[in-house]
């Protein structure tokens, strides 16, 4: 495992920038998370947690076109994220794909207990 400067594992650094990222995210600085996440995506280019997290502040930032191709990779990646089906609905939904949309809804319902 190789270490930066500060002498921590690369796999802290980047897991103390998605924590960095997550922060600005909620503080609405969708700018800023977005630059964190694109690093930590650099190594960990399919995590679909990452890559939901990533398309939440693309769309809150009006790129509904990279925040849909962020979600489907999520869920190609992980095709039981539940989460990364319901944001990628509403994305579809916003962007007026109501067919694409109902599909996913669908994947996702399908994915819940007593459905």
């Amino acid at each position: 495992m190789t270490a930066e400067p500060t002498g921590k594992p690369q796999s802290d650094i980047l897991q103390t920038l998605f924590d960095e990222a997550v922060t600005q995210q909620s503080q609405d600085d969708h700018k800023g998370a977005i630059e964190k996440f694109v690093k930590v995506l650099e190594q960990f280019s399919d995590h679909p947690q990452i890559l939901n997290h990533y398309a939440i502040s693309l769309a809150e930032l009006g790129d509904l076109e990279g925040a849909e191709k962020a979600l489907e990779k999520a869920v190609k990646s992980a095709p039981d994220f539940a989460d990364g089906w319901l944001n990628l609905g509403m994305v579809q939904q916003k962007n007026q794909a109501l067919d694409a949309a109902a599909a996913s809804y669908g994947k996702l319902c399908a994915l819940l207990p007593n459905s």
